[in-house]
């Protein structure tokens, strides 16, 4: 699929799906959208040395397009790395954060709904239930 065949399938998704999907999909991306980064003075370091590495040909270099492609899964995602360049955590920003945790929490109420649900229950009216307690109570 080409990056065209998804720009269409987004804005076909976008202009049809509800509305509580299309501000999902904005919180996700707000940040990503709005942002006008600027590099500190230790990241502008940072980068210099890697250049350096670079052309001393002490690291690997990569294509544009594996580039691309880590850009694109990580956008909007700081990853800190060890000292070999594997990711040991993740800084994402707080909207997509708070968001994972409602999509996390609405998961685990779907899945609590679906084990109850899924169970036969054997449902007695209620004035039935409280004769039962009174006559357990009784027993005691």
């Amino acid at each position: 699929m080409t990056i065209a065949d998804i720009r269409a399938k987004l804005h076909e998704y976008i202009d049809t799906a509800d509305d509580a999907k299309v501000e999902a999909l904005y919180i996700l991306l707000a940040d990503d959208m709005e942002s006008n980064y600027t590099y500190t003075e230790s990241e502008l370091n940072m980068l210099q040395e890697r250049a350096e590495r670079y052309l001393r040909g002490e690291v690997k270099a990569v294509t544009v397009e594996e580039s691309l492609e880590s850009a694109r899964a990580s956008r909007g995602t700081r990853f800190i790395t060890d000292e070999n360049g594997k990711r040991v955590s993740a800084v994402l920003p707080i909207k997509r954060y708070e968001q994972l945790l409602h999509d996390a929490e609405e998961l685990a109420d779907i899945e609590a709904y679906d084990k109850a649900t899924s169970r036969k229950h054997d449902f007695i009216p209620f004035e039935e239930g409280l004769k039962q307690i009174e006559e357990q109570r009784k027993k005691k």
